[in-house]
């Protein structure tokens, strides 16, 4: 369901990780019912005394005080104190009075808990004094990372607040102070199977998650290593008021037993209410049972269930993650509560309640969730630990009818007698093209015409890519080219003229991951015999080019026709010689960028290595010492410029693409390092005092070879986001792995802390690869979509065949997004929000800047005048342009969308002119009217989906805004020189209106003012649940961004 993501853009990469392993499982085998509160209602005032309603999952003390209620106090590593009720409820409220615990490294948790796996959480990080996180996780499953929230709350550990969980079956509502602050709708929960709606417990208490030997995910989540020289660190709980609605909407006028689940759904409806007075045994679920909520007491035997904990969650690392416990981490425990009902157990030792509730966002395919808590010395805390288990992906990958060819460069050094015209010498690089495999699936046409011109995979020389521990990739050598489905390859584009009645795809070469091969393809050289061909390296793998597409021969592409990258380069190409290249993300061309300069660029290449604040190596480097401009200014570095036109294919007059945008990249990072130093010394000094000036003059030794590489890209000579900063500088540490792995990519550069692969700097550029990596999706669909639109004249009575198509394209970007921001989430965890103004310093332009008032002199180029570009950013990107194109989504005519569109000039040209097809073919076709008109709801929702991943997308764009940038600085302006408060809000603003505005257009607005779903209504109830839960998040999404908005400018006096 896509209106789950409304949430995701607020969420943490650390919020809540689901319990993973229960004792009795419902779904799975009969278990003891659960005791339930029913009508008698829990109101516990700690303010007047203990209450017996709650018991502590361990024997720890608690003081009582007529003014802040019970204390729960922490002062050593292995507390948790937690306590948990002996009733549980199904739906309900719960109210909370509390103030939590302060400290970082410690965790404050309100938590329901089902035997089946269902979760609602609120929760608390001790540094964080502006926030209350909300989770929920419905049978376990922690297939997708979008359900956290991170809300405003003022100073929750020095301030009472009533927080409080409203739980129905059809609905969670999240309040502080009675003030709603998120919905959840049962439909949003993926149709309701991922909805929590079984009987819970109620745990409360605090634990401590800054250990050294946790998860590291876990401790950067928690704020850090917890100081307990700065102890103790106490939350308070003056009350604790729950009301059971015992599987209705209020609370039942009569007395209730229990809770027997009577299949394996783990359904509500599966849920027996059996009325009497609830006592200490229980009965056993049957399966065999009809569900019915309100029938007579269970005809099934009483058993004892003495052992009732409720589950709880953790994380699978806690298993291996250092415990304070005296047993061993095979133990297995279970705590007792004065009722019984399904138990749950606690396995190694590692868990509390803060396991139920703590986790972090992990990428597609992570086996292991960032959350475990220590054991108190000799008991068991609430809640329980987790068994591995590795999230799984929710969407099959759907294949084309393609055969895949890899690209293969090495060095031949030998020929069997039977080539005559062998090319053995050392020099030589041979270029083959090898078939790998065949997948099969459905594809679109288009008509076609020839290109030539676009960028096309090259080879280099280079040896083998080399991690920062040294690691280097695996590979068959001998020219073995290793396929695997996570190392999409390259398919070729076919050579099809227009009406071309057999051409596999016309005009149009999509990128595949499909199944690997038994065994990888063996390469020969193109024309000979196999085996006739040897390299003259044993250990040199033979790797795939990059990925790319080529789409040729449309009539309405550009006249000289348009070459385009698909933004996954899952290899390196590693060849002889001493230099190296490293696997670039394939968006800007069809090649890998170098990690390593040529011998001739060694001066730079040592500047390089000695310039980050802290080098790889963990000493000071030159930005720290503020030495670097006076070590160029002084000759260190010598003027390039002539070698950059040296930078050739090597056997031919072709100039090396890869080689050139890695000398744009390296010089950029010196260009910038070099004007920025001075604003660097001023704002580490004091952060007050802002950025000072930077130096207005770039030396003709930086300036001349930036400016000759920027030339030959055909983009602005400043660092980009694609040609320098993200795309083209990271590799895989194990090419064959590809993307999916985030710890399988390494920078190539940096500004802060050399290459360390943990340092916020490179999980904010190596986050930003990971999404731009499941981008093929994006490209497909839109291709596809086209292609469905442009199949006949519009009309308004569309064929099936038409529709059905378009459907396809909207479903493969819809699972693209879904992925994509799955992975932008993982921000938060690999980028810190307090590191990021360390760095951001020197990723700013020149436009719009303080630091450069009358702009900079770029000594021997553009006549000495002075030169004004913008800076990195994400904006940059062609992601969401892509989608605002297709889509059509029109932008106010203002100066904040002619910023907008200036930045389209530090693409790279292929993206450009990409973009450019997509929008000018998008208008043509009238995308937008093609939807609206069609006069099929599902298409029309479909595509309201599309938009809403959108402003899914901007909002945690703004959200990253706020909390990386807006709260440490007032300095006015972003890195590409746009207003920081009111230039993204101009551009959600617009998705949000073109939202409205489409349900209107469709007739959609007027089916969801209906007061329910009806058969009579042209759409399904599922589509009514979710359109209306957009749309309803779109009003309240436009009135928070306002308000925000207006606080912002009011704080910083902006008109």
């Amino acid at each position: 369901m896509l209106s789950k993501s409304l949430f995701a853009a607020l969420a943490l990469v650390a919020s809540a990780s689901a319990q993973t392993y229960t004792d009795c499982d419902p779904t799975k085998k009969d278990c003891p019912a659960a005791p339930a509160l029913g009508n008698k209602k829990i109101s516990c005032d700690y303010t007047k005394g203990d209450c017996s309603d709650f018991t502590k999952t361990y024997d720890f003390d608690y003081s009582l005080s007529a003014d802040k209620g019970a204390k729960f106090r922490i002062d050593t590593l292995g507390q948790a104190p937690t306590i948990a009720s002996s009733k549980w409820i199904f739906f309900g409220r719960i109210d909370v009075v509390c103030q939590a615990a302060p400290g970082v490294g410690v965790i404050t948790s309100v938590v329901l808990q089902s035997a089946d796996l269902d979760e609602i959480d609120l929760e608390w990080v001790g540094g964080d004094d502006y926030h209350v996180q909300t989770n929920y996780f419905g049978k376990g499953d922690t297939s997708s990372w979008d359900r956290g929230g991170i809300h405003d709350v003022y100073s929750p550990v020095k301030n009472f607040h009533k927080y409080s969980i409203e739980w129905t079956s059809k609905k969670i509502d999240w309040l502080v102070d009675d003030v709603v602050i998120r919905t959840l709708k049962y439909a949003d929960a993926k149709e309701g199977t991922r909805f929590p709606q079984t009987p819970s417990q109620i745990k409360i208490g605090t634990w401590v998650a800054g250990y050294e030997g946790n998860n590291q995910g876990t401790i950067d989540w928690a704020g850090g290593i917890t100081d307990f020289k700065k102890g103790p660190f106490d939350a308070y709980y003056k009350s604790v008021t729950v009301t059971d609605y015992a599987g209705g909407d209020s609370a039942p006028s009569e007395s209730i037993k229990e809770y027997q689940y009577t299949d394996r759904s783990g359904s509500y409806q599966s849920i027996k209410v059996i009325k009497g007075e609830s006592n200490s045994s229980s009965s056993s679920s049957v399966s065999s049972t009809s569900a019915a909520s309100t029938s007579s007491a269970s005809k099934t035997s009483s058993s004892a269930a003495s052992t009732t904990a409720g589950a709880s969650s953790s994380s699978a690392a806690s298993s291996s993650a250092a415990s304070s416990v005296a047993s061993s981490s095979s133990s297995e425990s279970k705590s007792s509560s004065s009722g019984s009902g399904p138990a749950s157990s606690t396995k190694g030792g590692n868990s509390s309640v803060g396991q139920a509730t703590t986790s972090a966002v992990t990428t597609p395919g992570n086996t292991t969730p960032h959350s475990s808590a220590p054991t108190t010395p000799g008991s068991t805390p609430a809640g329980s630990a987790t068994q591995s288990g590795a999230a799984t992906k929710s969407e099959s990958e759907q294949l084309t009818t393609s055969t895949v060819y890899s690209t293969v460069v090495h060095t031949v050094t030998s020929c069997a007698p039977t080539v005559t015209n062998c090319p053995a010498r050392s020099t030589v690089l041979v270029t083959e093209t090898v078939p790998v495999y065949t997948t099969v699936c459905p594809v679109s046409e288009l008509p076609t015409k020839s290109d030539s011109n676009g960028p096309k995979p090259t080879g280099g020389n280079g040896s083998k890519p080399t991690d920062s521990a040294g690691t280097k990739p695996t590979g068959t050598g001998s020219g073995n080219v290793p396929a695997s489905s996570n190392v999409p390859t390259s398919t070729p584009a076919p050579n099809c003229g227009p009406g071309s009645p057999n051409c596999h795809v016309p005009g149009v070469t999509i990128p595949w991951p499909p199944a690997s091969p038994s065994a990888p393809a063996t390469a020969t050289a193109t024309g000979s015999p196999s085996g006739a061909v040897s390299s003259n390296s044993p250990n040199q793998p033979i790797y795939p080019t990059g990925t790319f597409i080529t789409t040729t021969a449309a009539p309405s592409h550009p006249a000289n026709g348009t070459s385009i990258n698909s933004p996954v380069i899952p290899t390196s190409i590693p060849t002889a010689g001493a230099t190296r290249f490293v696997g670039g993300a394939g968006v800007a061309a069809g090649f890998a960028a170098l990690a390593a300069m040529l011998l001739a660029f060694d001066a730079l290449t040592e500047i390089l290595h000695q310039m980050p604040i802290v080098k790889e190596d963990g000493n000071a480097g030159l930005l720290a010492t503020f030495e670097l401009g006076p070590l160029i200014d002084n000759g260190a570095l010598p003027d390039l410029t002539h070698e950059i036109d040296r930078l050739l294919i090597p056997g031919t007059d072709k100039r090396d693409m890869a080689a050139v945008t890695a000398a744009f990249r390296d010089y950029s990072f010196v260009a910038s390092s070099y004007l920025l130093e001075p604003c660097w010394e001023t704002y580490s000094a004091d952060k007050d005092n802002g950025y000072g000036l930077g130096r207005q003059v770039l030396p003709i030794c930086i300036a001349g070879p930036l400016t000759k590489c920027a030339e030959i890209l055909d983009i602005p000579p400043f660092m980009s986001y694609a040609a320098s900063y993200a795309l083209y500088n990271y590799y895989l540490v194990h090419p064959e792995q590809g993307h999916k792995d985030y710890e399988n990519l390494r920078l190539v550069r940096a500004f802060e802390k050399g290459l360390d692969p943990k340092s916020s700097e490179a999980g904010f550029i190596l986050t930003h690869i990971h999404m731009v990596a499941e981008t093929g999706g994006l490209i497909e669909g839109a291709v596809n979509l086209l292609s469905a639109i442009d199949s006949k004249p519009y009309s308004t009575d569309r064929e099936v065949d038409d529709i059905s198509a378009a459907k396809k394209g909207l479903q493969l970007i819809l699972d693209a997004m879904q992925i994509i921001e799955t992975n932008m989430e993982s921000m938060w965890k690999n980028s810190l929000p307090k590191d990021y103004m360390a760095y951001r310093t020197f990723i700013y332009g020149i436009t719009k800047q303080s630091m450069f008032p009358d702009g900079v002199v770029y000594e021997g180029q553009f006549n000495d005048k002075p030169q004004s570009f913008r800076g990195e950013s994400g904006a940059n990107d062609a992601i969401i342009p892509l989608l605002d194109h297709l889509c059509e989504i029109p932008m106010p005519p203002n100066p904040l969308t002619d910023i907008l569109v200036e930045f389209r000039e530090y693409r790279p040209k292929p993206h450009r002119e990409f973009l450019k097809y997509v929008r000018e073919t998008s208008s043509r076709l009238g995308v937008r009217r093609f939807m609206t008109g069609s006069g099929d709801m599902e298409l029309v929702i479909q595509y309201l989906r599309v938009l809403d991943h959108i402003r899914s997308f901007r909002w945690r764009h703004w959200m990253f805004t706020r909390e990386y940038i807006i709260k440490y600085t007032l300095h006015p302006t972003a890195t590409g020189g746009s207003p920081i408060i009111t230039w993204l809000p101009n551009q959600l603003d617009a998705v949000m209106e073109l939202m409205e505005k489409v349900t209107q257009d469709s007739g959609l607005s007027v089916i969801l003012e209906a007061d329910a779903w009806s058969e009579k209504l042209p759409l399904s109830e599922a589509d009514f649940i979710m359109a209306r839960n957009i749309m309803s998040n779109v009003v309240t999404k436009k009135a928070q961004l306002r308000k925000e908005v207006a606080k912002y400018c009011q704080d910083r006096n902006l008109a």
